[in-house]
Formats: C-alpha cells, structure tokens, sequence
C-alpha cells in the first residue's frame, strides 16, 4: 500500500481487536485506503482506489453489506475518537466545534458535535477518517515546467481526486530545491493536514505551515508577519478568501491553491474564481482527474484558460509583476505524474 505507513498512524486510534480486523480488511482491498468510513450502528467501510468496500467481521471485504458485516457502535466510534485525542477532547474543541479533528496527519470528520464543540459516547453518528499520502519525491515533468514560472498556480477537481496531496508535493518542489533554488512558502493549514507532512520530511526546509481558523485570516496573518514569496491555500471559493487571494497578488506573492471543480465548466461557474483569473491571479490551471486518484488531465496556460474558462483573453487583465504573467502552452501530463498518490 502506497500509504502503509499513515494507515498504520490511523489505527493507532482503534483497539487492538478493531486494528486486526482493518489490517484484515485492508490487506484484501486493491490500492491504497484513503478513508475509514464508520457508520454507528451501521457499517464500517473502506474507501479505496478503486471504490467503497464493506467490512466484515471475518477481516474480509463486499462491494455490498453482507450479513456479517462490522457494526460498530455509537460507544466504538467514541472511543476511536478519545483515543485520537489521547484522552483530552477538551483540547480539541475548536476544530470540533467545525465537525473535524486531526490527528498524525489524518482529517477525522465527525458528525454529532454539539456547538461548543462537545461530544458524548453517545451522540456520534459517523467518524470519516482521511487517510493522507507519503509525498511523492518522484520527479513530475508537468510540475517541473510549471512551478519554476511566475504567477500563480490553481489545481481543480472533484472532490477525493488528490488535490491536497499534489498541493503537498508541490510545498515539496518549493522548499527542497528541487526546482534549482528555494523558495519562501507560507501554507495556510485551516485544518492540519498540512503540519505533520511537512514536520516529516527532511527535503521540506523553507516552509512555514500557519494554522488559521480560516484561509482569509491566515493569508492576512502570512503577508503581514511571514513575507512569503509564495502562499499555498488547500480549498478556496468564498468571496473573502477571493478578495485576499487578490490583495497577495498585488502585493507581489504567488498563490498555489486548490479548488473543487471537475471541468473547465464547472470551473467557469464560480464567479469568485472567474475574477481571480481575469485579474491574472492564476498563470497554470491543473486538472485533476476524477477517474484516476492523482492524475493530471490537463495543464491549461493562462491564455487557455481565459479563453475556455472567462470568455476570452481580450476580456482579461493581463497578468504582471512577480505573482503574475501569461505564457505558453503546457503539455498534458505523462505517466510520471499519475503515480504520486
């Protein structure tokens, strides 16, 4: 399994019989886990590369519930969360009372908190635990060519195709010296998936990993205290995430982000979006595909991407300065991009 090692950080937050049984289930599924899905006093699944399994009692998986399907319940999925905690729920309250905890890494998403953030042994109806993935260092042509270049950078996709992940490698490309020189990045980490990849890896040295309660306060806080070259942001689309994103291109920093969108019409449809690239925000959009976990479909330039996407280049700012600038057409990715996840 590709993510052995942070599936194994994942069952540290199950008893001992419950780790047996997911070691069970999980040497039989094909490709890598990306989320144990616990349902209380349902089923317990395993999201995978290839599509959503059951888990049964005898260690085995069914593409449907089988009779002998696990049931945890509401007091199990309780306990994976205490023991995520290490005990001390009290600790987590503020990322609770946002549905989530995160832990080694791992984004555990939690329905049935109340709103000061609390939950019962009994009050739990489902935990979706993320599991993330080693950082690829393999070398990616398409990044390569297109992370030395000024301006900014957006990979879109559905959701669960690996855009956090190819932001992570990407922190990686910035701070390692891969790209020939390093590169001062702040990463806006609203909800930890970010510190613990980069806390890893020996190759990451010029990373600063910001936790913020939200993106537009931490991009306020990096442009202000941290004087980034270069900002990452997992996940934008609000209208005051836009309008920062705005001000860090006028001041000269790059943006590398992300954004749920499976095509270039999806994408046209969020006017938030739309006006980052009139403004020239963006030089690269990444592609994701939906099919495949990690692959890049298409890599568009700006001028691409403001005809397909904005109606036109004439219509469109052209970009300038350090965070902006049009250029050439990037090839679509080769095999070497779709292994990272």
């Amino acid at each position: 399994m590709r993510n052995q090692a942070e599936f194994n950080a994942a069952l540290g937050f199950f008893c001992e019989r419950e780790q047996r049984l997911l070691r069970a289930c999980a040497a039989q599924a094909a490709g890598a886990v990306c989320e144990i899905r616990l349902y209380a006093d349902k089923a317990a699944l395993l999201q995978t590369d290839k599509g959503l399994f059951f888990c049964r009692e005898n260690g085995g998986l069914s593409p449907v519930p089988a009779a002998d399907r696990w049931v945890p319940d509401a007091k199990a999925l309780f306990g994976v969360l205490s023991r995520a905690s290490a005990y001390s729920l009290f600790l987590y309250e503020e990322e609770l009372r946002r549905c989530f905890l995160t832990k080694n890494g791992c984004r555990i998403g939690v329905c049935g908190v109340d709103a000061a953030g609390k939950v019962s042994s009994a009050g739990i109806s489902s935990l979706h635990i993320r599991i993330p993935y080693t950082v690829d260092h393999t070398p990616s042509p398409v990044l390569a060519r297109v992370l030395p270049q000024p301006g900014g950078v957006l990979a879109a996709g559905p959701p669960g195709c690996g855009k956090t992940t190819l932001l992570k490698r990407c922190v990686y490309y910035f701070c390692s010296g891969a790209l020939g020189r390093f590169y001062s990045v702040t990463v806006i980490d609203t909800r930890g998936e970010f510190a613990d990849a980069v806390a890893r890896d020996p190759a990451i040295l010029t990373a600063d990993v910001l936790p913020a309660p939200d993106k537009a306060s931490g991009m306020e806080t990096a442009v202000r205290l941290l004087s980034p070259e270069i900002v990452v942001c997992d996940e934008i689309g609000s209208p005051a995430e836009a309008r920062r994103l705005l001000g860090l291109a006028h001041a000269g920093v790059r943006v590398c982000a992300s954004v749920h969108a499976g095509s270039a019409s999806e994408l046209g449809q969020k006017q938030q979006i739309v006006s980052l690239l009139r403004a020239g925000v963006f030089r690269h959009l990444l592609f994701l595909s939906g099919e495949n976990k990690g692959e890049i479909t298409r890599c568009l330039c700006w001028e691409e991407a403001a005809d397909e996407i904005c109606g036109g280049a004439a219509a469109v700012a052209a970009p300038s300065g350090r965070g902006a600038g049009p250029g050439g057409t990037v090839e679509a990715a080769g095999a070497d991009d779709r292994a990272f996840l």
